[in-house]
């Protein structure tokens, strides 16, 4: 690509680029012999060498010469300067992310307040986002969460619209509450955890502090990554499932709503998750 012609003559040399017009750039070998005098110990430099100080001078005109030819070789080309977009299947991604409505967590703001979304912040918003309201559009929302959980025998929606949802309570990160069609209390408990692993300790206070209620409920440790936490039969109490996984059932499953709270926290909680980032494990 580059054809270097030296003559050394006077103390100078001259270099000749084929790649950027042939423009000569003008090297002052004294320069240059005077840096490595500079650079190499005492000891070792030849007698009567002089001991100037080094011009950076002419690599800074070599510098900015070649970075103005590159500039200038680089815009006859728009190729390499246009972005590139990709055309992809609307309905492809809709089946992965839910469809776009209005209301979908990737239309909304993703929260900049300069705090990280943290576990007892993820599950009360949770709480307040699922309990609030009334009516079919309240069962609505529960119903495609504790779907989204793989709950199994839910009731129909006029049960659901009585359930509620609570955080914080007793030590439990999340509670919902409701009845099954035959009037049996039923509970679903929910661990979660980002950073932090799930332990057997934590699962036997979830089962002793609920067994004397005589409730039939299931509990969920919603964790970054599944862990080894379970052991005997604590296989068959709970289950585990994952953030991202929790986010990509309900943004499919979820009714849609004029109001964008339950949008932009959706939003809030995937860049906290990290999104289909290289670090997210994948789907069980």
């Amino acid at each position: 690509m580059t054809q270097t012609k030296g003559a050394w003559e006077d103390g100078n040399v001259e270099v000749l680029s084929e790649a950027f017009g042939r423009e000569p750039i003008h090297f002052d070998q004294q320069c240059l012999l005077n840096h490595d005098a500079i650079t190499r110990p005492w000891n070792q430099l030849p007698p009567c060498f002089p001991r100037t100080a080094f011009d950076t001078e002419c690599l800074a005109i070599h510098d900015a010469t070649v970075r103005n030819q590159l500039l200038k070789a680089i815009r006859t080309q728009p190729a390499l300067i246009q972005p590139h977009r990709v055309k992809v299947c609307a309905e492809a991604l809709e089946s992965v992310f839910g469809g776009f409505a209005p209301d979908h967590a990737f239309l909304a703001l993703s929260p900049d307040w300069g705090i990280k979304l943290t576990e007892p912040m993820a599950t009360r918003g949770l709480a307040h986002l699922l309990g609030r309201g009334s009516g079919s559009l309240k069962a609505h929302r529960i119903r495609a969460f504790l779907e989204t959980l793989r709950i199994p025998d839910l009731p129909d929606d006029q049960s659901l619209e009585q359930a509620e949802v609570c955080s914080e309570v007793d030590r439990i990160d999340l509670e919902v509450r409701f009845k099954s069609d035959s009037g049996k209390e039923r509970v679903v408990l929910i661990e979660a955890k980002f950073e932090h692993k799930l332990t057997p300790g934590q699962l036997k206070c979830y089962n002793n502090k609920r067994k004397k209620f005589r409730r039939d409920f299931r509990i969920v440790g919603l964790t970054s990554a599944a862990g080894k936490g379970r052991w005997g039969k604590q296989t068959q109490l709970w289950r585990v499932v994952l953030w991202r996984d929790l986010w990509l059932r309900f943004e499919r499953r979820r009714p849609y709503e004029v109001d964008g709270q339950l949008a932009a926290f959706m939003a809030w909680l995937w860049q906290r998750i990290g999104g289909l980032s290289h670090g997210n494990p994948q789907s069980r």
